[in-house]
Parts: C-alpha cells; sequence; structure tokens
C-alpha cells in the first residue's frame, strides 16, 4: 500500500535528534516569515532562556509562542 519508499530510513532516535537540532532554525525561519526583525543568534538566546537587549517584547512573546505552539 505504501507508494513511497522511505528514502531516509532514519531510527526514531535519528529522528529526535535531527527535530532537535533543527529547532532553533525553524523557529527563526517561522519569525522571518512573520517579518519579525530578529537574528538567529538572537532567537536561540531567546529560547536559551535569557533577555536580549534591543529586541522588542512583542518579538520576545511571538519566539516564545512559536517554540511553544
Amino acid at each position: 500500500m505504501n507508494a513511497f519508499s522511505d528514502k531516509f530510513a532514519l531510527t526514531r532516535q535519528q529522528s529526535v535528534f535531527l527535530a532537535k537540532k533543527k529547532w532553533d532554525e525553524n523557529i527563526y525561519c517561522g519569525m522571518k516569515m512573520e517579518n519579525r526583525n530578529i537574528t538567529f543568534p538572537q532567537t536561540q538566546t531567546i529560547l536559551n532562556g535569557v533577555n536580549v537587549p534591543g529586541v522588542t517584547l512583542d518579538d520576545i512573546q511571538a519566539v516564545l509562542n512559536m517554540r511553544d505552539a
């Protein structure tokens, strides 16, 4: 019934590792799609729980909302 073969054949552990590795990048790309003025290092810092000077509270809240979504 499966019309497509599994090209990558990742195990569950490999899939979880890849998802965690791409987490910050996916949130950053989401912020760019929402036209937010925030850099990738700032996004990583916010996700690590540190306040970033020069970033509006609205942008910080948007990153946190994207993380929780």
